[in-house]
């Protein structure tokens, strides 16, 4: 245990320590689990980088966002300025919410394309990939507890 004299290692000395021993043991990270879904007849599917042109959550949070910084006044108050907010979160629709997921949908499908969409590539298109998505999703125990409600045949 650390006495008040002496401290414990600084965040940032911690991620040179783990950066190092990552740098010097690259099979950690990649090769073994690489070699474990291999092993296991698997493929790993890295999916895109994570980004805020993707994330329904935060276009829809912007879309609020913006109505309400158009109706800014000077001598706005927080309770006014939560009232404006919530009339905003009214006007996000189920219209809007699917304009955006087909704008995510295509967005992914051009990524899938490039370079950087790896083994999504494979899939040829977005709409290839939603059909085996049931498939690439269930589990042991989805599958399990289909047999035991009766689901499977």
């Amino acid at each position: 245990m650390f006495g008040a004299r002496q401290a414990g290692p600084t965040l940032v000395q911690l991620e040179q320590a783990a950066k190092q021993h990552l740098a010097a043991h690259p099979e950690i990270h990649t090769k073994v689990p690489r070699q474990l879904v291999s092993d296991a007849d698997y493929a790993l599917l890295y999916p895109p980088p994570t980004c805020a042109i993707c994330n329904l959550h935060e276009m829809m949070w912007a879309f609020t966002q913006a109505i309400v910084a158009r109706q800014t006044i000077r001598t706005r108050n927080a309770q006014a300025c939560a009232a404006q907010t919530r009339e905003a979160m009214d006007r996000v629709s189920a219209e809007l919410c699917q304009k955006q997921i087909r704008h995510c949908h295509t967005w992914i499908e051009r990524f899938m394309q490039t370079e950087g969409g790896g083994c999504l590539q494979q899939f040829g298109s977005m709409a290839a990939l939603l059909l085996l998505a049931p498939a690439l999703t269930q589990t042991e125990d989805d599958e399990d507890n289909a047999e035991q409600e009766g689901w499977t045949q």
